[in-house]
């Protein structure tokens, strides 16, 4: 995530995104299954988690592991998705991922989400984002050493994040 962006989800305001970002997460947590149930075979989080690492070991780069915050960051930003029927990093009132990141009370040093739709195969859905610039750095970038995935109604969101260091 670049510093613009870090500072812009940061200003003003978000107070008041949080609460209400923090409800989402919350509702997302709940519902996120009855929705995956929509969908007669759901991809696999930890196939997905397993097929990233794999990738990662190949390129020389360390393993990511489960944060349960981002896991529930991923899960509300896919309610929201389905529940206001987009399909983007930003929503449609223009926020970014990093808004449902913080209000899962995941602060980061750095960044990034993986979206994919679509998808019925965890092997399939791995190698069209290898195959995609912006996706594969994603998924080999050195600075991530945490992951979330949901999945849901064919609709995969995958949160990479570094933890803030504290001070």
């Amino acid at each position: 995530m670049r510093r613009e962006d870090a500072a812009v989800a940061r200003s003003a305001g978000v107070r008041g995104l949080v609460v209400r970002l923090t409800a989402v997460a919350l509702l997302a947590s709940l519902l996120t299954p009855v929705a995956g149930a929509a969908r007669a075979d759901p991809l696999d989080a930890r196939q997905i988690v397993a097929l990233t690492n794999e990738s990662r070991r190949r390129a020389g780069v360390a393993p990511v592991r489960v944060d349960d915050r981002l896991t529930a960051a991923a899960k509300a930003k896919l309610f929201d998705m389905l529940k206001r029927d987009y399909f983007a990093h930003r929503t449609p009132d223009g926020r970014q991922p990093w808004a449902f990141m913080q209000a899962a009370g995941y602060r980061f040093q750095a960044a990034a989400e993986n979206l994919a739709k679509g998808y019925d195969d965890e092997r399939e859905l791995q190698a069209s984002w290898m195959r995609s610039h912006g996706h594969r750095a994603n998924i080999l970038n050195p600075q991530f050493t945490e992951i979330g995935v949901a999945d849901a109604n064919g609709i995969v969101v995958v949160m990479f994040a570094r933890p803030a260091t504290r001070r």
